[in-house]
């Protein structure tokens, strides 16, 4: 049974407000981490927790810390960065690194090459 009690005394022992500063993310975090350490949460707690990540989400999804691209993309920015140069056998090697060993329909290695040179 979902008591309003329960949820107003959550409430009162950590306020949520929005995500303003590293400062308020980290206090936010320390709540939610105590919140999953829980072997289980009751229906106030589960609410609760929604209502913290939420305001963490809202903060993150403002902050563009990490571009949204593909394993590819992100393979050649990194490599423009570092100024590294392609050649077969890196490629490879970053390929054997990085891929899952799962048999697939198409081969992993023409296409990992064919869509690095674009």
């Amino acid at each position: 049974m979902y008591s309003q009690k329960e949820y107003i005394e959550l409430l009162k022992q950590f306020p949520p407000r929005p995500i303003k500063s590293e400062e308020d993310l980290e206090a936010t975090q320390k709540i939610i981490n105590q919140l999953l350490d829980k072997p289980q949460l009751t229906a106030e707690e589960s609410d609760y927790l929604d209502v913290l990540c939420m305001l963490i989400y809202d903060y993150e999804k403002d902050l563009d810390i990490v571009p949204d691209m593909d394993q590819i993309e992100l393979l050649k920015v990194s490599s423009k960065e570092h100024k590294l140069k392609h050649n077969k056998k890196n490629s490879m090697a970053a390929l054997r690194k990085n891929t899952i060993n799962q048999a697939s329909e198409f081969d992993h290695n023409s296409w990992f090459l064919s869509n690095l040179s674009t």
